[in-house]
Formats: C-alpha cells, sequence, structure tokens
C-alpha cells in the first residue's frame, strides 16, 4: 500500500468531491484536502504556483494533486478514472466488483455518457436496489 499523502482540492457542495472523500475514507488512503471556492481556486494560480504544477484542463473539482508515470506532479481531475487508478494502485478494500457482470455495470453507471445511451435516469435508482439485493 502507497503510503505518501494525497492531495485533493474540493469544496463541500461538490458531489464529485464527497464522492472521492468517501473513497480516500473508505480505502484507508492518506490524503489531505483544500477546501476552497471553485470559481476561486481553479482560477487563481496561487495553488498551483505552490505545487509548482500547471493549472488542470478542464478546471474541475474535485482536482488531485498527483504523480504523472514520468514521477512529475500534475493536477488531475475527473473522478471515475481516478477511482480506477486508485484500484490499481491501492489494493485495499476495492471498489469495483470482480464480477464481471456487475463490474460492467459498476461501468456503466459511473460513466455519465453510456448513463444517458444505455438507462433513463429513473433507472439508475432501481438498478442500484437491485445491485444492493443481490
Amino acid at each position: 500500500m502507497n503510503s505518501e499523502r494525497i492531495t485533493l482540492i474540493g469544496a463541500p457542495p461538490s458531489p464529485y468531491t464527497r464522492k472521492m472523500i468517501s473513497l480516500l475514507r473508505y480505502r484507508h488512503i492518506n490524503y489531505e484536502i483544500i477546501w476552497a471556492d471553485p470559481g476561486t481556486i481553479l482560477d487563481s494560480d496561487e495553488i498551483f504556483t505552490k505545487f509548482n504544477i500547471e493549472k488542470p484542463k478542464p478546471a474541475l473539482l474535485p482536482t488531485f494533486i498527483l504523480p504523472n508515470k514520468d514521477g512529475e506532479m500534475e493536477a488531475v481531475t475527473d473522478s471515475t478514472p481516478i477511482l480506477r487508478r486508485f484500484e490499481k494502485e491501492y489494493l485495499e478494500r476495492s471498489v469495483i466488483p470482480d464480477n464481471p457482470v456487475l463490474s460492467f455495470l459498476n461501468f456503466l453507471l459511473a460513466n455519465p455518457p453510456l448513463e444517458n445511451l444505455f438507462l433513463p435516469q429513473q433507472m439508475t435508482k432501481f438498478l442500484i436496489i437491485f445491485l444492493s439485493t443481490h
């Protein structure tokens, strides 16, 4: 397990920030959070100058400060790819099902463009109930 502390920039009302904090807590991943107003922090150079990195493109919350494949720090957004990255880097307490069918359903629910193609918004609730009872 990687013991380095991960830096996360987020805002309390952001559902994706809450999703990722829940993931970090559940997976016991060491993190620090910088609470900030999204309009201020992502438009400001201050935080990114502190870490000596470029602003994320696109500028979204949550933003993680993570090493890239060359080991250099970068700002990373989009919670689903980050979640999948953590699945590879932190082996304990996985959140993606081992069962291929459930894993595929998880993929469909976690990707909004696909969610809109395959499932009407109202069906998501029924699918979650089904998955939690089987």
